[in-house]
């Protein structure tokens, strides 16, 4: 079994009672098991458990020693999700064809798959093509929840939240003394102010053209408002002060996020992938508590929090790592493969 203590990873062994050291470390666990001495301190791999103290007790019946044996009954869950962008994606920008085939074999038992990602829809959609996901695309953080396209037909917008201009204008005045560069989303196309070396540094990533803005200009077009912002500084040395700024800026106003070091990411108030993951299980009328899902980045977190199986991969962040209950291997790697094999995802279910 394994927690986080302090900030020391332990793996602690079961094999003799001591309730006094119980109640000092688990208040309360004294029914539950009894926790002796300490037999190893090592570094945090891929397919081991992680989990703070908090989380302990409600995960105690799915837990076990590097994930094999389980104390209760295994239960499949029932959806699968995954982030994009430093959990699928390779240096490339390329999907692992382990991870492909992982997907498609889940998928093809009832098993479904969903992506919840930072990108704009057609940015995010021909990785959820390639994955022949089915489920709606959660995009732009959230704050779009579209289906996918049906041949010509475009998909249906399932849910929007657009950033009005009281938080968008104030961003963009700061942004322009800064120096630093803005993404502006309408119509799932990509404003800016000019095509500087931190717009291309986004394109680069996303994979899109920009269109510059000039009649009318960003100002203007913020009145009928955003679906996000994208503060973008390619400089990382620059990046802590950006955040810093906007969030002190609009962050009683709006969610700021990063996704990938140099994107500052400003969705409405209450817009992340925690609610829209918590949107897609209401529509598909399945418990949080039975969904996995993977992710690598602070963006990430409000998903990982409200699902029964929250994933990191190696190289997350130590947020990200603190509330996984499972690590699996970076993107390129083959993780999403191992999380399917992990929870048994593409295990058909009899009877």
């Amino acid at each position: 079994m394994v927690w986080w203590i302090g900030q020391e990873l332990f793996e602690l062994t079961i094999f003799r009672l001591d309730p006094e050291l119980l109640e000092v470390r688990f208040p309360g666990w004294l029914e539950a098991l009894r926790v002796s001495t300490l037999i190893e301190h090592r570094p945090l791999r891929p397919g081991d458990r992680r989990q703070s103290v908090d989380r302990a007790h409600q995960h105690f019946c799915r837990r076990s020693t590097r994930g094999t044996a389980r104390n209760c009954p295994a239960v499949k869950p029932r959806l699968l999700v995954s982030d994009l962008d430093g959990t699928l994606l390779d240096r490339r920008l390329e999907l692992d064809p382990r991870d492909i085939e992982a997907a498609r074999r889940a998928q093809a038992v009832g098993t479904p798959m969903a992506i919840a990602t930072g990108r704009m829809y057609r940015s995010g959609l021909p990785y959820a093509q390639q994955l022949e996901t089915r489920l709606p695309l959660i995009c732009y953080q959230g704050a779009l929840i579209q289906e996918l396209p049906q041949g010509a037909v475009a998909g249906a917008v399932m849910l929007r939240r657009e950033v009005t201009s009281e938080v968008s204008l104030p961003v963009l005045e700061l942004a322009r003394e800064r120096g630093y560069a803005v993404n502006v989303y309408q119509d799932d196309e990509l404003l800016v102010d000019a095509v500087t070396a931190d717009v291309d540094y986004y394109t680069s990533v996303a994979q899109v053209t920009p269109v510059v803005a000039k009649d009318p200009p960003l100002e203007e077009r913020l009145l009928r408002g955003t679906t996000k912002l994208t503060v973008v500084v390619a400089d990382p040395a620059r990046f802590p002060k950006l955040m810093s700024e906007m969030s002190e800026l609009v962050g009683h106003l709006a969610e700021v996020t990063s996704s990938l070091v140099g994107f500052c990411e400003i969705t409405a108030k209450d817009v992340n992938k925690g609610a829209a993951v918590l949107w897609l299980c209401q529509h598909l009328a399945i418990d949080p508590e039975e969904v996995v899902a993977v992710g690598d980045a602070p963006n990430d977190l409000p998903m990982l929090q409200v699902v029964g199986h929250p994933v990191a991969v190696e190289g997350a962040s130590r947020a990200v790592l603190e509330v996984a209950e499972w690590v699996t291997s970076g993107p390129g790697q083959g993780g999403l493969a191992s999380v399917v094999s992990h929870y048994q995802l593409d295990r058909a279910d009899v009877g």
